[in-house]
């Protein structure tokens, strides 16, 4: 859950700074980027084009209003009147129905010896266009002077500065011919505006559908990623379908996951055949070697250490034994072969197969007590075989992780509504860590208590196939040096008139078949 948790969230951290980790959106987000930046480019491009064509015009229009003010000065001059008051006054006030008349246009005539306004046009009112020195010394030299201005209200205009003289070439005064530059403004404030709107229209625009985009031809890499977190030994003879729409990166990778695929089903095919072969093969000569071996123990004449050597050889083969038998249940669950009961159960005996469990289990670990606990006339529906073999994986467990001197007790009960027979294995040993219970069926897990690591991890893996083939389950409770309990969970048999006089009959001599054993084990 945590892993999937984790694979949701679009963003990671690296260095303090936050960082997309999905490549859609990476790819998605580079996209709008790129065009975010050409748009910028494109759009600075055409602002700068227009700004300069408009502010052009209007100084095409300011020099067309000089040259008629020089026209005029001209022809004042041709008809030898003075050039007093009433002139200045014509050449800002204008003719009805000429240019100077237009309101975007205000003229200003300044007295160049003092810098005194002469005269101004009707439509400049009060404002005060700005007026330098270095503007004066360029008018000098005969150079009009073209600049951007700000009037006392604020406003942006447009300013020409240019000289006047009279026909020989004396100066008359300082003209100023004036346009506001509202219209560029407003011009300027649409196109910002339109540039910010197009961006974001074409931002929605490109992530929507480079994202669409980018989803389909992702889509390869999604099916992959799935495949692969749900890949496991069971599901080896999967394989890709070829991608649609298909790209050759993409095929390529397909082609190669599944070849990868491949590979991985044929070792695996080769481990399990070579696991249940070897396992098939080793029963044969142990089965024969047990043979001679109880041969022996039934040997009067065979007492002392001689006996003891070949009891201890005993339990050894016998713990080869379920070593080979627990190899080739787990090639065949790998194969996909589950333990499996006869279609008709038969009821199995708890107090035979317990005492059969107690008496090879005492073989295990002499150094280690084995206990008989309560052990009431009990059947369950099942397979003798298989539940030798789980509870002998259970005893063999306890006993090997129990340290000497230690204790493994058997018993067996009912369960409170009578549905259900327990079977409990506990032992004093070093119980297992809370980190190492969760994951004790697995195959091939080996708990670590105190530094030893014992058996090749396949007997609890195969005890709950077993248990699962039955219909039962296996709990756990266990404590770091307070040892552990297994406890089975089988279906009780349904009680029948022959078995309740057996149950009777034998509840009588349980106690009598109970000293039987430990004078046995004696």
């Amino acid at each position: 859950m945590e892993a999937k948790s984790s694979s949701i969230n679009l963003l990671e951290s690296r260095g303090g700074i936050p960082r997309l980790r999905s490549l859609r959106s990476r790819l998605v987000l580079w996209n709008v980027l790129v065009m975010l930046v050409m748009l910028g480019l494109m759009g600075f491009v055409m602002y700068t084009m227009v700004i300069e064509r408009m502010t052009a015009e209007v100084d095409d229009h300011l020099r067309l209003q000089a040259q008629e003010l020089e026209a005029s000065t001209r022809m004042w001059t041709a008809s030898s009147q003075p050039y007093d008051d009433a002139f200045f006054q014509r050449l800002v006030q204008g003719h009805k129905g000429d240019e100077f008349n237009s309101d975007q246009v205000a003229i200003k005539l300044i007295d160049w010896h003092n810098g005194q306004t002469l005269a101004r046009s009707p439509n400049l009112g009060q404002e005060k266009l700005a007026f330098q020195l270095s503007d004066l010394e360029t008018t000098d030299r005969g150079e009009g002077v073209t600049v951007t201005r700000q009037d006392d209200t604020g406003r942006q205009v447009r300013l020409l500065t240019f000289s006047l003289k009279d026909e020989r070439g004396q100066f008359l005064a300082i003209a100023q011919v004036s346009q506001s530059m509202e219209s560029i403004e407003h011009t300027r404030l649409v196109i910002i505006t339109a540039i910010v709107l197009c961006c974001l229209m074409a931002t929605v625009l490109v992530y929507g559908v480079g994202y669409w985009l980018s989803s389909r031809e992702l889509q390869p890499l999604s099916l992959l990623s799935s495949t692969m977190g749900s890949l496991s030994e069971k599901k080896l003879q999967e394989r890709l379908p070829e991608p649609k729409p298909s790209s050759e990166e993409a095929q390529n990778l397909t082609a190669a996951f599944n070849q990868m695929l491949e590979r991985l089903e044929n070792a695996f095919e080769m481990q399990r055949s070579f696991v249940g072969d070897v396992s098939h093969e080793l029963r044969t000569p142990l089965t024969a070697i047990r043979g001679q071996v109880d041969v022996l123990l039934m040997d009067p004449t065979l007492t002392g250490q001689a006996r003891a050597d070949v009891q201890q050889i005993n339990g050894e083969l016998g713990r080869m034994s379920r070593l080979v038998s627990n190899l080739l249940a787990s090639a065949r669950a790998e194969a996909g072969i589950l333990p499996q009961l006869f279609p008709s159960r038969q009821p199995v005996e708890l107090d035979e197969v317990l005492f059969e469990i107690a008496r090879q289990g005492r073989f295990l670990n002499p150094r280690v007590e084995l206990v008989l606990g309560s052990l009431p006339q009990l059947q369950v529906p099942g397979d003798s075989d298989l539940l030798r073999q789980l509870l002998l994986n259970l005893v063999d467990n306890a006993m090997a992780y129990t340290p000497a001197g230690g204790q493994v007790t058997i018993e067996a009960g009912e369960s409170d509504d009578g549905l259900h027979v327990i079977i409990s294995v506990s032992d004093t040993g070093k119980g297992i860590s809370a980190e190492d219970l969760p994951h004790i069926f697995e195959r091939h897990f080996r708990a670590d208590p105190g530094g030893t690591r014992v058996g090749s991890g396949l007997g609890l893996y195969i005890s709950a196939l077993i248990a699962k083939a039955h219909n039962g389950w296996i709990e756990v409770s266990s404590s770091p040096d307070e040892g552990s309990r297994f406890s089975l969970w089988l279906p009780a048999e349904k009680a029948n008139p022959a078995a309740a006089s057996r149950k009777r009959l034998l509840s009588l001599s349980n106690a009598v078949t109970i000293k039987l054993y430990e004078d046995a084990l004696n």
